[in-house]
């Protein structure tokens, strides 16, 4: 077993670091006071200026947040002013409240070595959070540190709850899954699918069982580790791939973005 040394980032306006000791399918509905740092990036449909949901987020300080580069470049891409992020609600597209952002940083490497390498990004919000029971930070461990394989872990979205339906959504849902080794997750992808999974991402999933995973649309959210120590939810992972013609398939787990692999960068920008 690998030993693991936490470090919770407890954000405020900075940062300081204190070391204490699209649906998911498969999983089930919670309330947002469950996950508070949770919350849902909005985009305009420009044509009839709709916004609707489109990817999770994580609240990190009361100014960032952290999600999928992949949210945030390519055509459908129009700018910060075709997005938004809406907290403190279970419901997508209803209730909480909306901010806007005033500027976002995708990882200079991001699809660099392979497709979906260092899929993160920082945004900065125009104002800051009041916390409440709704709308929390979520602490994020030490840089280098990495999970065992086999480890217990939770993803939580708004996305797809049913492979065959990614563009329905519902309340939020959590799933319980578990870490993935890496190279075996990554002889998988590149075996069958020609994909590569690199040093920066981590699997988890039901390996060899499959029905739980992450879908459409939960791409940007979190996946968290419960250090039973504290009883705090850790952000380990961002949703950010796996097997595009099944959510939840039984032989290729859901890839993640790991987040110790860039918490010096989170740490350096997002002051």
């Amino acid at each position: 077993m690998v030993s693991i040394t936490w470090a919770v980032v407890l954000f405020t306006a900075t940062a300081a670091v204190a070391t204490p000791s699209s649906r998911i399918i498969g999983g089930q509905e919670v309330p947002i006071e469950q996950y508070p740092s949770i919350v849902q990036i909005e985009y305009l449909i420009p044509v009839v200026s709709i916004w609707r949901y489109s990817c999770g987020a994580t609240i990190v300080s009361n100014s960032w947040l952290v999600s999928s580069a992949q949210c945030f470049s390519g055509r459908s891409f129009l700018g910060l002013s075709s997005r938004r992020m809406r907290a403190g609600t279970s419901v997508p597209g209803e209730g909480g409240f909306i901010v806007r952002f005033s500027s976002y940083l995708n990882h200079p490497d991001f699809n660099k070595k392979a497709l979906y390498d260092s899929d993160i990004t920082l945004l900065r919000l125009v104002r800051p959070l009041t916390w409440s029971a709704a709308v929390q930070p979520a602490p994020i461990n030490l840089g280098g540190s990495e999970l065992p394989d086999n480890s217990p872990v939770v993803v939580a979205g708004f996305g797809a709850v049913e492979a065959d339906t990614s563009e329905e959504m519902t309340d939020l849902q959590e799933a319980a899954v578990f870490t993935v080794n890496t190279e075996e997750c990554r002889r998988r992808y590149k075996d069958f699918l020609n994909e590569n999974v690199t040093d920066t991402m981590i699997c988890a999933g039901l390996l060899d069982v499959g029905g739980v995973d992450a879908c459409i649309r939960d791409t940007g959210g979190p996946l968290y580790y419960n250090n039973d120590n504290s009883n705090v939810d850790v952000l380990v992972g961002i949703v950010s791939w796996g097997f595009w013609r099944a959510c939840g398939d039984f032989t290729f787990p859901g890839v993640y973005t790991q987040v110790s692999a860039f918490t010096d960068w989170i740490l350096a920008n997002a002051v």
